[in-house]
């Protein structure tokens, strides 16, 4: 998904969360809030996250967190495995922050910041990341946690790129941070910066400790210095520290990977690699059913992930435009249930294409003279096209704040003017909110 994209997403739902921070109601059980914190993270519904990011009082919630327990919480749900990153990411971050006084509500910063999540996934840019994780980053980069903060300067979201590298230069502290920062390796400029010959042997240098992000981008800047692929140990580091990007990145290295011990983001990939091998028949090895049953193996590891549910559904309407269903072991109605569905699970996890797509498929269906399924997973009629198209459209532009988007529903002749003038305020007023989540982090 495109930056431009992303941010048009966000202007529909982010900004909602700063206003109520006047009004709503104080979590000050940091347990809870933590709990409910990483629940939502792990749950990846955006919209029911914003619906619970609006009803609490955030700036009464870092005081909580600062005066009423002297240790971080750990979330009760998190798993062995995860615990000890998690765990280790925090003590540090409360080492630096929790004793000092400060302006911005570093501590809070720190609870939003999606620590798991960001370790465990494969993404190269930050614009892979799911909405809600991608959302949890700018909420604790707008909250004052440096990494977040980073991450949000290297994408263009906030502040000039140019300051974060200037301070670098001359302030190892905030070089080693950059270094700790997930993305740096996908950011031009950054990485002409690190590796530039009158800096890079003091930038090589601190490529140690235990931070894996630190292996990471070490491991991409050599690259980049000596145009080859380096060697796999500060991969294997990385590795060992629970990166699932540098263990995606070991395997095709010939390096084995033992599925119960890396995160499901990468098995979901090697599965992802293999779907899109048969589905597309490179290397001459084109079969459909297979890569049915590698996508549904990589839903299995990762079933609340949005773009690949888009994927999947994007699979299943081909299969329907080329008449090719029985190649799958399906019939028509099963797959355009499937198509709806994938692209409806998409949509809740915050991906902004799908609703758009269900459109597309939809006019594909109304042209074939084809009636979608009384029962579907977007709830259209099956007996009123027009409607259907609606609440599609309906749906894109909550997610997406585009007029052509709003002129479709006003050409459909289903809401009145009455009902679609309030409809466009409701998003105009979440949009209102965009300003006031900028000063609220200031």
């Amino acid at each position: 998904m495109s930056q431009k994209k992303f941010i048009s997403i966000l202007g529909i739902a982010f900004w909602l969360f700063c206003f109520p921070t006047t009004y709503g109601t104080t979590i000050d059980n940091p347990q809870t809030f933590t709990n409910k914190t990483y629940s939502y993270y792990t749950s990846n519904n955006l919209d029911e996250f914003f619906r619970w990011v609006q009803s609490i009082n955030l700036s009464g919630m870092n005081p909580a967190f600062k005066d009423k327990t002297p240790f971080f919480k750990t979330p009760s749900t998190i798993l062995d495995t995860e615990a000890a990153y998690y765990t280790k990411w925090k003590s540090e971050y409360y080492g630096e922050f929790g004793a000092i006084n400060q302006r911005k509500p570093f501590l809070l910063a720190g609870e939003f910041y999606p620590a798991v999540q960001v370790l465990q996934s494969t993404a190269l840019s930050f614009y892979e990341l799911s909405p809600v994780i991608r959302t949890g980053i700018i909420i604790s980069g707008k909250l004052g946690n440096p990494i977040a903060e980073n991450i949000l300067m290297l994408e263009g979201i906030d502040k000039d790129l140019t300051t974060l590298l200037e301070g670098s230069d001359g302030d190892d502290g905030a070089l080693v941070r950059l270094l700790q920062t997930p993305f740096v390796w996908n950011s031009i400029e950054a990485m002409n910066f690190l590796k530039d010959p009158a800096r890079h042997d003091r930038v090589l240098a601190f490529i140690n400790g235990d931070n894996p992000f630190v292996y990471l981008n070490g491991y991409f800047i050599l690259t980049d210095i000596l145009g080859v692929t380096p060697q796999n140990d500060w991969l294997e580091k990385a590795k060992a520290l629970g990166s699932g990007l540098a263990a995606l990145r070991l395997h095709p290295r010939g390096v084995p990977i033992d599925l119960s011990t890396i995160p499901a983001t990468v098995a979901e990939n090697l599965a992802l690699q293999n779907a899109r091998l048969y589905r597309y028949g490179i290397e001459g090895t084109f079969d459909r059913a297979q890569a049915r049953t590698f996508y549904e193996e990589a839903l299995n590891y990762t079933p609340l992930d949005p773009f690949l549910h888009l994927e999947i559904a994007d699979f299943y309407k081909d299969l329907f435009i080329v008449d090719a269903c029985p190649e799958v072991g399906l019939d028509n109605p099963e797959i355009i249930q499937r198509t709806l569905f994938h692209y409806k699970e998409a949509h809740d996890k915050g991906d902004g294409d799908a609703a758009l797509d269900t459109v597309k498929f939809l006019s594909h269906l109304e042209e074939k003279g084809i009636l979608i399924p009384p029962s579907n997973a977007w709830g259209l009629p099956h007996d009123d096209i027009p409607e259907a198209l609606t609440l599609l459209y309906e749906a894109a532009y909550q997610r997406r704040d585009e007029p052509i988007l709003l002129d479709q529903i006003k050409k459909l002749r289903k809401r009145t003017d009455t009902v679609i003038d309030e409809f466009k305020l409701k998003v105009i007023r979440n949009l209102n909110f965009r300003q006031s989540i900028i000063r609220f982090g200031e």
